[in-house]
């Protein structure tokens, strides 16, 4: 009788598994929501909610232009955990008011549908040159990562997102629900 148990017991401490299905630059979506980083989210941008946009050029490679979201597509399969925690590490950025990261983070629900995380450039500070490495983790373990190479165009950086319609807001860590 208890080893039922002790089966349940070692199922439910095995990380669900989890499937890339597609990584590198993807369009980008107009938002369908917004809302604000939550208590504990460690980001300079603006979580949304979008529909799952469309793979455009898959590989590390990223070129950086006014509203370029780059990440990747991903599936659990098995029990999964309610939430995720991504984590995206980049080369330093530095907002126009002053505060500086080189790493956001923040939680996405979980289900058995495809899902998105990744990042958009909507203004010209983001677009920082360099390893972009954006990781999923349930709790304290490390279930999946990308890495990414970004490029800037001469002559882009100096252009935002403003009058694009798809386009709100300062860059965001981006997931649709």
């Amino acid at each position: 009788m208890l080893l039922p148990f002790a089966a349940a017991i070692a199922a439910a401490a095995q990380p669900p598994d989890i499937e890339i299905i597609a990584s590198g630059s993807f369009s980008a979506a107009p938002p369908s929501g917004w809302q604000a980083p939550a208590p504990g989210q460690n980001t300079l941008a603006d979580i949304v909610e979008r529909p799952l946009p469309a793979l455009l050029a898959a590989g590390p490679e990223i070129v950086a232009r006014p509203c370029a979201v780059f990440g990747l597509e991903y599936r659990l399969a098995g029990a999964w955990p309610p939430v995720l925690r991504v984590q995206v590490d980049h080369p330093p950025i530095t907002a126009p008011d002053g505060r500086r990261a080189e790493q956001e983070s923040y939680s996405v629900p979980t289900g058995p549908d495809v899902r998105f995380v990744g990042f958009a450039f909507d203004e010209p500070w983001e677009m920082a040159p360099g390893r972009w490495r954006i990781a999923l983790f349930e709790g304290g373990r490390e279930l999946a990562e990308e890495t990414f190479v970004v490029t800037v165009p001469p002559g882009v950086a100096g252009r935002s997102c403003q009058g694009i319609p798809a386009a709100r807001g300062g860059g965001r860590a981006i997931d649709p629900v």
